[in-house]
């Protein structure tokens, strides 16, 4: 690509950028993807037009202002050789990265194949790049996403820059995943870039999952495996909001839930979160899940006091692609699953103030999935008392708190000191005095025999110790 174009994609791109990202949001059409194309649906016309010509594209993600789409898309000799055998099995296809302004239908390219790239063209070895859905910063101005080149299959972590339009390359040697060769899935949280790994242990012949955490500059901070299961299985995974906090909310094919803490690594058993409106999160809806069996969740939208809206929605086997809130958080869409044929509804229902409008898809399209705003999952009801997976301190009591729940500094012990790390070596900040009621955002760490947890005290963030040897100088809130 020559300086020249580069340049008018930097200027296009920063005027995206500049757009005031609460105008951006309340524009924000509904997102249908069928048979590799997307489609807008705009709530205030009732028009469903299409954005893109051909069936490549895929795997749509909404920026944070909700006005541009980053995606993949299939290249020219990836549709040709599609065309010319009918069809390619084995794993996943060669793909380059778009990103599609919704309002002006400006399409740019971030990343494509490389320039000697060959797939399934005769006496020619193949020769091209496997790339993941991309994943937004969330200031919008950064694009993440894993790639490896065919067939060689050496993983990286490779980021591009909207204002600079630099590509580099931050991780490379990523685990080689279990099963059919694919890419890691790469999420963009508060701590910094999270993948999702699937290896296979032969030793305990079944799967190791593990979220790798790493900053933008590629540094490692911390591998978290979780624990190998031969009856218990990973169905889903995302980003979820706990006191402010960016975790990982997992979900099993057992039905429970758990929540990892990416700065400590422990993890935590946990309700079913709910989505919601990052932009409205104290007034708008909620789609809330009722629960889990062996082959279909049901949720069913509440709202911003939790009463319940509609009936429960069939959402089949823990996917939650056929669901999603508007960005000003006060309609949702939603395709029901059926458990009978075993498929999703061809038609997508909008709710709004207890309006219900039908979407019809035009003749010949299939519903693989929709977006509408970011969609953004939180929990607000960690109990307390529940002492996360694989912590231990030794010398000092079990934990009674837990993060996302209210504590409370027990009477007759005096203030519990209030410190920057966890460690009686951390700066002092302050101090929460007796019967001082904070709320948990983190932890807990052992440190010197004393149990920490971060907490959030009249605004003061800081790190306090919940228990030494054989006492108590913490306890929770009741109902926390």
């Amino acid at each position: 690509m020559t300086r020249t174009i580069y340049s008018l994609i930097i200027a296009l791109l920063a005027g995206l950028l500049a757009v005031s990202p609460a105008a951006a949001q309340s524009n924000t059409p509904l997102i249908l993807l069928s048979h590799g194309s997307f489609w807008a649906w705009d709530e205030t016309t009732n028009v469903l037009r299409p954005l893109t010509p051909d069936g490549s594209h895929f795997t749509p993600v909404l920026s944070p202002d909700g006005r541009r789409i980053a995606y993949t898309a299939y290249p020219d000799m990836v549709v040709t050789a599609l065309e010319e055998s009918g069809g390619i099995g084995g794993g996943p296809l060669p793909k380059d990265i778009w990103v599609l302004d919704i309002a002006d239908g400006v399409n740019l390219p971030i990343v494509q194949q490389p320039a000697d790239a060959s797939f399934f063209v005769t006496g020619v070895p193949d020769k091209a790049m496997i790339r993941s859905r991309p994943a937004w910063s969330p200031d919008g101005t950064w694009l993440a996403w894993t790639e490896a080149l065919y067939p060689e299959w050496n993983i990286q972590l490779t980021l591009y820059n909207f204002l600079t339009a630099d590509v580099r390359t931050i991780v490379t040697g990523l685990p080689e995943q279990g099963g059919v060769p694919d890419v890691l899935d790469v999420m963009w949280a508060d701590t910094g870039l999270v993948l999702h790994s699937a290896t296979y242990e032969p030793r305990l012949a079944t799967w190791q999952t593990s979220f790798l955490v790493y900053d933008a500059a590629g540094t490692l901070l911390r591998e978290i495996p979780l624990a190998a299961d031969t009856e218990r299985f990973t169905v889903f995974y995302a980003l979820v909001q706990v006191a402010g906090r960016d975790m990982v909310g997992v979900h099993y094919n057992t039905g429970d839930w758990e929540v990892i803490d990416l700065e400590t690594g422990l993890i935590h058993p946990a309700p079913a979160p709910e989505l919601y409106s990052a932009s409205a999160p104290d007034t708008g809806l909620a789609v809330r899940i009722k629960g889990g069996g062996d082959t279909t969740n049901q949720v069913w939208l509440a709202d911003a006091a939790g009463s319940a809206l509609t009936e429960p929605i069939n959402m089949g086997y823990a996917n939650f692609d056929y669901i999603a809130l508007s960005p000003d958080g006060g309609a949702a869409a939603y395709t029901p699953f059926n458990p009978d044929t075993r498929v999703f509804e061809q038609a997508v229902t909008i709710w709004r103030a207890g309006v219900v409008t039908t979407i019809t898809l035009p003749d010949g399209l299939f519903l693989s999935g929709f977006t509408w705003g970011q969609p953004t999952w939180r929990i607000t009801n960690l109990e307390a008392g529940q002492t996360p997976s694989g912590f231990s301190c030794p010398g000092a009591l079990p934990p009674v708190l837990a993060v996302g729940g209210q504590g409370q500094v027990i009477p007759g012990g005096g203030p519990n000191n209030l410190r920057a790390a966890p460690s009686t070596s951390g700066t002092r900040l302050g101090e929460i005095p007796e019967n001082g009621i904070f709320t948990v955002t983190g932890g807990p760490v052992c440190d010197g025999g004393l149990v920490w947890w971060q907490v959030d005290y009249a605004g003061q963030s800081g790190w306090t110790a919940e228990s030494q040897g054989n006492i108590y100088y913490l306890q929770p809130v009741n109902g926390s």
